[in-house]
């Protein structure tokens, strides 16, 4: 008897990232509906024993995960099938930026953290400091996990021995990653709404 695989409707890597990301949006969201929710039963915001959110300097730092996202999705949208390894070679070049502007973003993420450590934010007296530290926090991890995933994804489109299926098909290497810097970067501007303004 011969039996025939039906082709997945959805790769099983991409379904296996969709619901991880669906898992990471619902954790997201319960996060930020706990922040809405102590923002609103607040006379004062913040509070007036912790220190106010840098708005505008995480404003011009979201550039930088932004433009990151703009080089992912360039570079996600040029490599096809037919690319040789010197088209590769140059998509390969423009990952590397993408990621040196989500470490700049990380970095500048960081810097502000301890800036607000220092002027009073306090995870252990208030709410607010707890809830914003895992917020800010958990998105950095995720940030991070991208950047190196930029990375792996930029050694792998140079790579020779890799097959253009495996890289850019349907279950392939590019694919996976750019949902998931669609989600990471994506999911940024909520946070920066929800939790800055």
């Amino acid at each position: 008897m011969n039996q025939q695989r039906e082709a997945a409707v959805v790769p099983p890597k991409v379904f296996a990232l969709v619901i991880i990301l669906a898992v990471e949006l619902l954790m997201f969201s319960a996060l930020l509906i706990s922040f809405v929710i102590l923002k609103s039963n607040l006379a004062i915001w913040p509070p007036y024993d912790q220190p106010r959110l840098p708005i505008y300097i995480t404003g011009l730092n979201s550039i930088n995960l932004l433009m990151s996202g703009v080089l992912l999705n360039f570079v996600y949208r040029k490599l096809d099938i037919n690319s040789s390894l010197e088209q590769r070679k140059k998509l390969a070049n423009l990952l590397i930026y993408a990621g040196i502007f989500s470490i700049l973003f990380l970095v500048i993420q960081g810097i502000e953290w301890f800036q607000l450590i220092e002027h009073g934010l306090s995870m252990s007296e208030h709410v607010y400091g707890s809830i914003f530290v895992v917020i800010i926090g958990f998105h950095a991890v995720h940030v991070l996990a991208d950047v190196i995933l930029i990375c792996y994804t930029a050694l792998k489109t140079i790579n020779k021995n890799i097959t253009s299926v495996e890289l850019v098909g349907d279950d392939g290497i590019i694919k996976v990653g750019n949902l998931y810097s669609f989600f990471v970067i994506g999911i940024w501007p909520c946070i920066y709404f929800i939790v800055y303004l």
